[in-house]
């Protein structure tokens, strides 16, 4: 299973936002390899990845992730993992990669310490099906 990816390209100071579907291994690693590296090479300042929705993600994952912030880090450019599942937060501590990267548990934590709108992170990385739940919950869409 390929992961599915959702860009939405912001120029200067708004971030990029990238959200991962699906399972992390080896054979899914170049697919996602590809598109953050393209994303990096874009114009956008600050890359926000969200592996909310990663049932499983093994060392390729990892390594992709592990190849990204030091792409980013070598381009000036930020990067960010956003609202990690069970399964990404366990392969990203093997390395304790939140000592390398800023990760951000919820979308509200990433609002508060970036000044971007919770509304304008949910439009961007959140499924129908999610933006659905919050708005029949009362918390916007």
């Amino acid at each position: 299973m390929r992961p599915t990816i959702k860009l939405n390209a912001q120029l200067q100071e708004r971030p990029t936002f990238i959200n991962v579907e699906g399972e992390i291994d080896t054979s899914t690693a170049r697919e996602l390899r590809h598109q953050l590296l393209s994303a990096l090479a874009g114009e956008t300042k600050f890359l926000l990845v969200r592996l909310k929705l990663v049932p499983y993600m093994d060392s390729s994952g990892v390594a992709v992730l592990l190849e990204v912030i030091k792409k980013a880090h070598d381009r000036g450019k930020r990067f960010a993992v956003l609202e990690p599942s069970a399964a990404a937060h366990k392969a990203m501590a093997i390395v304790d990669l939140d000592a390398l990267v800023k990760v951000y548990p919820t979308i509200e934590d990433c609002a508060s310490c970036t000044n971007f709108p919770c509304e304008q992170i949910r439009q961007s990385v959140c499924t129908d099906d999610e933006l659905a739940q919050f708005a029949a919950a009362g918390k916007g869409a």
